[in-house]
């Protein structure tokens, strides 16, 4: 557990280290977003999922005089991370969420198979949850919080 002033001052630091590195961290002050008091991290990635790699050759096509390259429609999965001051538990907390290159947000089983073999034997229904995100106040997926202290 943490005070809320040092989530303040860590992220703050993180945030600082983030920029130096080009790492894209944005840092919230609480008047970005009405009645939230404490700074809050976010972050938005775009990866090719691993399983379309495999699966999307390349094929050059003779155009006029020069040769196209074309691929097979790619599958990506865009996340949107925030970091976040659990006032609850007392500690940063991690909500994320997470959706298909169509734009249709993952199911909770989808996310699960994803993080299947980085977290090992931890029962996945106390690791990553869905709930309310506190400050947006809308679903998104979150490490469990007794996992985060």
């Amino acid at each position: 557990m943490i005070t809320e002033e040092s989530f303040i001052k860590e992220v703050t630091k993180f945030h600082s280290i983030s920029d130096k590195l080009s790492d894209q961290w944005q840092f919230h002050q609480p008047d970005d977003i009405v009645f939230q008091q404490t700074p809050w991290l976010s972050k938005r990635l775009t990866k090719l999922t691993q399983t379309e790699i495999s699966d999307n050759p390349i094929t050059l096509v003779p155009s006029e005089d020069i040769c196209e390259i074309i691929t097979q429609p790619s599958q990506y999965i865009n996340g949107d991370y925030h970091i976040v001051f659990s006032h609850v538990y007392q500690v940063p907390s991690l909500f994320f969420n997470l959706s298909h290159s169509n734009g249709s947000k993952l199911k909770l089983d989808e996310v699960w198979e994803l993080t299947r073999d980085r977290v090992g034997g931890i029962d996945k229904w106390s690791f990553i949850t869905e709930d309310e995100h506190p400050i947006l106040c809308i679903p998104y997926f979150c490490l469990h919080p007794c996992n985060t202290g």
